[in-house]
């Protein structure tokens, strides 16, 4: 196989991770495009974020960051408040029923690719970790570059 019929695969079968619900919960979580994105990152950050930081981090126009806060307050997943050190600034927070939206939608994710995984003998999970543990290491070289 050529390198280009290999990029060709690995262009696909990103594709169709993107496209499948593999990486998404679903269990009627009614969440936007972008939304559990921010949420997960507000849980996991641990401490009141800045509406810019979101923006950095996650590669999100300041405008659509926003909007995905707007959203996540009005459901009761995310509040902000004014910074005390600085009353211009406002900080963001996930609320306890964002924060079980997250977790909850960790639990779903990981059952899916712990099925996934059951599907593949332990010779095949063993290759297929040797091999996203390599093409990360690429990713990281090419990223240095």
């Amino acid at each position: 196989m050529t390198d280009r019929e290999i990029a060709d695969k690995l262009l696909r079968f990103s594709v169709k991770i993107r496209k499948s619900d593999f990486t998404r919960p679903s269990s009627g979580m009614l969440l936007e495009q972008g939304e559990m994105g921010t949420l997960v990152y507000l849980t996991y950050v641990d401490r009141p974020v800045y509406p810019k930081e979101i923006s950095e981090q996650l590669e999100i126009n300041t405008s659509r960051v926003a909007a995905i806060l707007n959203s996540l307050e009005k459901k009761g997943y995310a509040v902000r408040k004014q910074d005390e050190e600085d009353r211009r600034k406002v900080q963001v927070t996930p609320t306890a029923q964002g924060i079980e939206i997250v977790e909850k939608g960790r639990k779903e994710v990981f059952q899916k690719a712990e099925t996934f995984a059951s599907k593949l003998t332990c010779v095949e999970q063993e290759q297929l970790v040797n091999l996203l543990d390599r093409f990360s290491e690429v990713i990281d070289e090419l990223s240095e570059e």
